[in-house]
Formats: C-alpha cells, sequence, structure tokens
C-alpha cells in the first residue's frame, strides 16, 4: 500500500489476523517498514476470510494482489482451490491480472503441478513469471529468489517498469531490463487433479 497510495489508487485490503494488522499499525518495529500507509485515505481494509470476502462482493479490481501463507494443513487450501481462482477471475476487469507469489517447479514439483492444473481449471490460461533478487549470503550480490506468476484469463500487457520506481528497483532495474517479459500458456498436467473445496488435493500441502 506504501508504494500504490503514489498513484492515487483505491485500495481493498482483505487479511483475516486482525491481531496482526494491530500490531502493524502501533508496534515500532513493523511502522519502520509500512510507512504509515494504513493511514491512506483511500485504503479500505477488511478483517476476514478472503474467500467469503470474495462471495458477497461485487467489486472490480484492475489488480488483485495474492499474499497468502504457503498451503502447509488443510486450512488453507481453500484460497487454493479452483473456486476461489474463479473468484478472483470474476472480480477482474476486463483488462485486470492477478499477481501471486508461488512455490518453486524445481523444489517443489507436484505442488506446483498441482496449483497449474488449479488455476488452468479457473479459466486462467496465461501466466507471466518474474522473480525478485536477494542478496542472500551477505556477500553484496543479489542472486534470484522468490519467485511470482502474474495471472491472466485475456490480456498480456507488458510490465513497463520506468513508470515505477522504489529503491529496490532502482537498484535491480539491470536485472530486469536483461530479460524478455514473456506470457506463456500454462501446461496442463494428465492425472494431477485440480484443487477444489469439493474435492481437495492434498498434493497442494508442503511440509514446513
Amino acid at each position: 500500500v506504501d508504494h500504490l497510495r503514489e498513484y492515487g489508487v483505491s485500495v481493498d485490503q482483505v487479511d483475516i489476523d486482525g491481531e496482526f494488522l494491530a500490531m502493524a499499525r502501533n508496534r515500532t518495529f513493523f511502522t519502520q517498514f509500512n510507512d504509515g500507509a494504513y493511514e491512506y485515505d483511500r485504503l479500505n481494509t477488511t478483517v476476514g476470510d478472503a474467500f467469503t470476502h470474495l462471495r458477497h462482493s461485487e467489486e472490480q479490481y484492475d489488480l488483485v494482489l495474492l499474499d497468502v501463507p504457503g498451503a502447509r494443513s488443510d486450512d488453507s487450501l481453500s484460497l487454493y482451490s479452483r473456486e476461489f481462482y474463479s473468484l478472483l477471475r470474476d472480480h477482474l476487469t476486463d483488462r485486470g491480472v492477478v499477481a501471486t507469489w508461488t512455490y518453486s517447479p524445481y523444489f517443489f514439483a507436484q505442488h506446483n503441478k498441482a496449483y497449474v492444473n488449479t488455476v488452468r481449471a479457473a479459466g486462467f490460461v496465461h501466466h507471466l513469471e518474474y522473480s525478485v533478487y536477494h542478496d542472500l549470503d551477505g556477500d553484496g550480490y543479489r542472486e534470484r529468489g522468490e519467485r511470482f506468476y502474474v495471472l491472466s484469463d485475456g490480456p498480456r500487457p507488458t510490465p513497463d517498469l520506468s513508470r515505477a520506481a522504489s529503491p529496490y528497483l532502482n537498484e535491480t532495474a539491470p536485472r530486469y531490463a536483461e530479460r524478455t517479459w514473456e506470457w506463456n500458456r500454462f501446461p496442463h498436467y494428465r492425472g494431477v487433479e485440480p484443487n477444489s473445496v469439493f474435492d481437495p488435493n492434498y498434493d497442494l500441502i508442503v511440509d514446513p
């Protein structure tokens, strides 16, 4: 939110953990990172379950940013379900996209296959993959870290980093400039069932 407010956009934030949201507003350790973003006058915060919220909302979004925990128990499987991603798709504008963190297909192959078949079954045909770069071992060199997908059921915009600015982007811009932004169709993995709230695929659960 601290970055989105620079563009004057309206933001709906949904988080099930109201206690953590309160700590983020009041504890010095957290406030040093959020730059008072919770005071943004175009931010609407809802404490509740994202699945339930979407079922009762009629809002349409140009961008949905998913920051959901990894699926490590049955409790979080609904947020990795075909039904949830179908709801997300229904709430996008004609040019809307979803951006989400995802497990690596190299280290969590079965999870990734189940996830891909799930979002594909929900109607998200294309994805654009990107990563962030971290100094993982303290040697002053940023290495490829966590992986993200941008999901689309139609539009495939090309990212324009010249319209965004942050200390992170200023430092890593050459890394992103070197690559070609390419949208790809999701594959279909035979013998891998999509995850559904009515028929869970427990391959989505990753052991801690």
